[in-house]
């Protein structure tokens, strides 16, 4: 059950700028409209027209520019259907950005190079795969900038502290191999 208004914040979702029928005032004042069109629907009034002065940035998927109006029937719809995205709870999303990289670093220390590539590369999938789930099916928002960042640092710093012992030990090596009279 959805509560008016939600108790925490939440992101909205909206849909293309073409969704919601749009008529004239002027139209409806004059009679012109049919009574069976508006009869029985919820009817927002407000300023459509470019140049009004109401209107604002939204994200290119949604049209990139859209009216005050128009944000309020996305609001309203998705208050009504139930469409809202929630934002995740800080201590969820700080649990959702570590253990992959937790995970990563143990994997790191029991797997071949070769299997630590490909567990870096399945694990940034996941956690992608994991963010949309939770937005298109549980309308939860996981954002995975932190834990794709995180799992991509482990990888460039294990990559740069293998090839730094692996150049020590040939340091070592080419050390010993100089000292030897025979070589």
């Amino acid at each position: 059950a959805l509560a008016f208004p939600p108790r925490q914040p939440f992101l909205l979702p909206l849909a293309p700028g073409d969704t919601f029928r749009r008529i004239s005032f002027a139209r409806v004042a004059k009679g012109e409209v049919p009574a069976a069109l508006i009869r029985d629907k919820i009817i927002l009034v407000g300023a459509a027209a470019g140049g009004m002065g109401d209107i604002y940035t939204v994200p290119s998927s949604a049209g990139g520019l859209m009216s005050g109006v128009q944000i309020q029937a996305n609001l309203l719809n998705a208050l009504l259907s139930g469409r809202i995205i929630a934002s995740t709870p800080p201590n969820l999303l700080i649990i959702f950005s570590m253990v992959p990289t937790w995970l990563a670093m143990g994997g790191f220390l029991r797997l071949k190079p070769a299997a630590n590539l490909r567990l870096s590369l399945i694990m940034l999938v996941a956690i992608v795969a994991i963010s949309l789930v939770a937005l298109l099916w549980g309308h939860l928002w996981f954002p995975p900038a932190a834990a794709l960042l995180g799992i991509l640092l482990v990888h460039i710093l294990w990559g740069w502290r293998r090839l730094t012992a692996t150049g020590q030990f040939m340091e070592r090596q080419a050390g010993k191999l100089s000292a030897d009279p025979r070589v």
